[in-house]
């Protein structure tokens, strides 16, 4: 599991799921664990949607850092976490 940062506030656990792409993040870890729906972002997320969320994210895991990450919502997720990210994170 990987400490993460998102959006340079949000701390969220998350594992490496190599069979994954993108930032999947689970619908309580949205809501409970984010400011991904604070002052008006989002405004079209559903709470049980499984649409990517219009305002793309930054990311740091360590030392690196992505930007224009989108974000995917998922209902589950393994336990003690709040989603994953995956391998097309590392392209280019």
């Amino acid at each position: 599991m990987f400490k993460s940062i998102l959006n340079k506030t949000d701390t969220l656990d998350l594992y490496f799921d190599t069979g994954g792409t993108e930032l999947i993040l689970t619908h309580d870890a949205i809501k409970q664990n984010t400011s991904l729906l604070t002052d008006g972002k989002n405004k079209s997320y559903e709470g049980e949607d499984y649409e990517e969320l219009e305002d793309h994210s930054t990311l740091s895991v360590g030392n690196q850092k992505w930007d224009s990450i989108r974000v995917l919502p998922v209902t589950l997720g393994p336990k003690n976490t709040d989603g994953h990210f995956g391998w097309n994170l590392f392209k280019n």
